[in-house]
């Protein structure tokens, strides 16, 4: 017993013995080679799942999130990519059916109806703007367009010098009421050579990417540049008189969006929506609103703005023209707006070419109708209560352009 031993492997356990041939004790040998690579994947494997399940239940809750009635930025900011988001949680319908063929109870089932339920809600808001939708602005006949308008609106790109693009566009589309925003006294100065043919013309350049122009081939009655919430942020609202005399009125909106360093939650770009809403739903005139809203056309606040306006949106049954970001294909969704009251038919309507703008410009024909044939949504009961406490909030508190202020 007291003698040196040896060891002696036999099979797959070690054992020790002493001289005499006794055994003193076996062991088995640690694992190597499948067994423990089996366990690294296991590891491996637990951490996929973990991120998965992840990612999936976040693009859920974005889906979600935006039902929550908060204006701040940190929610509001989720109305934008909604597409992508959709793209992205169908991308993981593979991942989730594995998930629930692994994971057959509760938390399986859970999350398969979660992602189901968050792909309807996302194609809900989204189909309207497909081709299988019936369309709010109907299309105009090839006869009665007597009374045709063309309407070219453009965010330029305060900092973009690129100037001679949208100059050639402007040229070749030659619309009559041009609308271009985030201009300065630079922009102006580069586009006098194609805006003097417009003898009506209504500019506000701003050095604060809010600055404003408006030029019209048609007769202007009455209105201009205004200032509805601050005095920094322009919006118009003209009254023009076309060539049989009939009067339709304008109204050019640019709000600030809920971004870092723009505003920290919507309300200021709310509250102008809903001033503007007002408005045309008492003008007795047909009304056109465009610009840049900062806001996509599936949001609450512009389907608010349409219930209270009496505004249709030409897009709808047609699709989505996304005019923001001219940069990047994967992140774009639809900035620039042209809303019309239900007196108009639509000719076209169709984005522009890269002008090195962030934004397309948006080029619309349409045709004043003799009587209504659009069909625009019908307010619900709490719209102009919402649309009071917004107003009220922002003239109360002059909310401003940045934080920084």
């Amino acid at each position: 017993m007291g003698a040196a031993g040896e060891a002696d492997v036999s099979g797959f356990r070690i054992c020790f013995r002493n001289e005499s041939g006794e055994v003193l004790a076996c062991a088995d040998p640690a694992p190597y080679g499948p067994e423990k690579k089996g366990g690294d994947m296991s590891i491996v494997m637990l951490i996929a799942k973990g991120l998965g399940l992840t990612v999936v239940v976040g693009l859920c809750v974005l889906a979600w999130l935006t039902l929550v009635p908060w204006r701040s930025r940190w929610i509001r900011m989720w109305d934008y990519p909604r597409g992508q988001i959709l793209i992205l949680l169908i991308l993981t319908v593979p991942g989730v059916g594995y998930w629930v063929c692994t994971n057959s109870g509760p938390l399986g089932y859970g999350l398969s109806m979660l992602t189901v339920s968050s792909i309807v809600l996302l194609c809900w808001e989204i189909f309207p703007y497909t081709t299988l939708s019936r369309k709010e602005t109907p299309t105009a006949s090839a006869t009665g367009q007597q009374n045709g308008i063309r309407l070219l609106s453009s965010n330029v790109l305060m900092e973009n010098r690129d100037y001679g693009r949208l100059c050639a566009y402007i040229t070749q589309e030659s619309p009559d009421v041009l609308v271009v925003l985030e201009v300065d006294p630079a922009w102006l100065s580069a586009l006098a050579s194609v805006t003097a043919a417009y003898p009506h013309r209504f500019e506000h350049p701003l050095d604060n990417r809010y600055g404003m122009a408006i030029y019209s081939r048609f007769a202007v009655r009455s209105g201009g540049i205004r200032f509805l919430l601050r005095d920094d942020l322009p919006s118009a609202k003209l009254e023009l008189v076309l060539p049989d005399d009939r009067l339709i009125t304008l109204y050019v909106v640019h709000p600030p969006p809920p971004a870092p360093g723009e505003a920290p939650d919507s309300i200021a770009r709310d509250a102008e929506l809903a001033i503007i809403a007002q408005e045309a739903h008492a003008d007795p005139h047909p009304c056109i609103v465009l610009g840049d809203l900062n806001d996509v056309a599936w949001s609450h606040s512009t389907r608010l703005f349409q219930r209270l306006g009496n505004m249709c949106d030409p897009r709808i049954g047609r699709g989505m023209f996304n005019s923001f970001h001219a940069g990047h294909w994967w992140v774009r969704w639809p900035l620039d707006h042209v809303f019309l009251s239900p007196h108009f038919a639509l000719k076209t309507m169709h984005l522009g070419p890269v002008i090195g703008s962030d934004h397309f410009p948006v080029v619309v024909d349409c045709v004043l109708e003799s009587t209504a044939v659009g069909s625009a949504p019908r307010p619900q009961a709490k719209d102009a209560e919402e649309s009071q406490r917004l107003i009220a909030y922002a003239h109360k508190h002059q909310l401003p352009l940045s934080e920084d202020e």
